[in-house]
């Protein structure tokens, strides 16, 4: 695989750099990347006379992905400046995001992000060879504890008064099915199932999202008002249910139905969601966004 560029964007600061396969003048180089693996740390247990164990769940452990690039400047003073520049970035007291962008069969470069912090300060080199007035060689890595890779922004799907039908066009990666109103089927290239942002706007009665692939389903018994939002997020540690009105969210947590399953996620490969009103007379606009989890680049 090519990689043409990363990207370093410290999310708590703003400042960013850009490492390149190919510089023409001055800049940062990229000489090096490795993505990383997700190493999986396996629960077992063994029973009474069993031969072998039995594996009960494979949670991931943090991935750590790595670089290593050259700073190209005219003279010393812009090395210097863009140091400067790399160490605001590379902060181990922050948050970054790692956008990594890269060719396959040599079709359009494609991109994928992960989230990480600075496993330490960067890690310059001291060698003439490769540190001096016009190069200044340096290694990073970042350690992330959320180990995938995802679509560098949402996908989102747009379902809007299904009764009257669907709005045309939607792009890839989804693969959109008029099943029986109000479902839409959604394909998850992804490599393991994915949470989703539900958006779902008033006025309703007893709103519902289903997924009737995984039969996981969640649904709040409140009423929602013309001018009210209900927000439902399934993200592990961001799991939240708000409701909105004239831009204030409040949370929803009490009106959620007991049966419902928070954790709803979009399966790997077809997915079909249903939503789902008390009354079938309002007009609803739902939209549902998510990103794909990949292990590997």
């Amino acid at each position: 695989m090519k990689y043409e560029s990363i990207e370093l964007i410290n999310e708590n600061n703003g400042h960013h750099v850009l490492f390149e396969s190919f510089v023409r003048d001055t800049g940062f180089l990229l000489q090096d990347f490795d993505p990383g693996v997700a190493p999986a740390t396996f629960k077992t247990g063994k029973g009474y006379g069993q031969d072998g164990l039995t594996k009960y769940a494979a949670p991931l452990d943090p991935r750590s992905p790595s670089f290593t690039a050259s700073i190209i400047g005219n003279g010393l003073a812009e090395i210097e400046t863009l140091k400067q520049e790399l160490d605001f970035v590379m902060n181990p007291k922050d948050t970054l995001t790692l956008k990594v962008n890269y060719e396959t069969h040599g079709t359009h470069p494609e991109s994928k992000i992960i989230h990480g912090s600075p496993d330490q300060s960067v890690d310059y080199s001291t060698n003439y060879k490769t540190s001096n007035d016009f190069l200044q060689e340096f290694k990073g890595g970042l350690e992330c504890f959320d180990p995938y890779y995802t679509d560098p922004v949402d996908n989102r799907i747009a379902l809007t008064s299904w009764e009257g039908g669907l709005s045309f066009p939607f792009t890839p990666p989804f693969t959109l099915a008029h099943r029986g109103a109000p479902t839409v089927q959604v394909f998850n290239h992804g490599h393991v199932p994915a949470p989703v942002l539900i958006i779902f706007k008033g006025p309703a009665v007893y709103p519902k999202v289903e997924n009737l692939t995984t039969g996981q389903y969640v649904a709040v018994q409140k009423p929602l008002l013309e001018d009210e939002t209900l927000y439902i997020n399934t993200a592990y540690g961001q799991k939240s249910i708000e409701i909105e009105k004239n831009g204030v969210r409040s949370n929803g947590y009490n009106y959620i139905d007991l049966n419902s399953y928070l954790a709803l996620t979009l399966a790997v490969g077809d997915n079909v969601l249903k939503y789902s009103s008390g009354r079938q007379d309002l007009t609803n606009a739902v939209e549902v966004r998510f990103r794909r989890r990949f292990l590997g680049i």
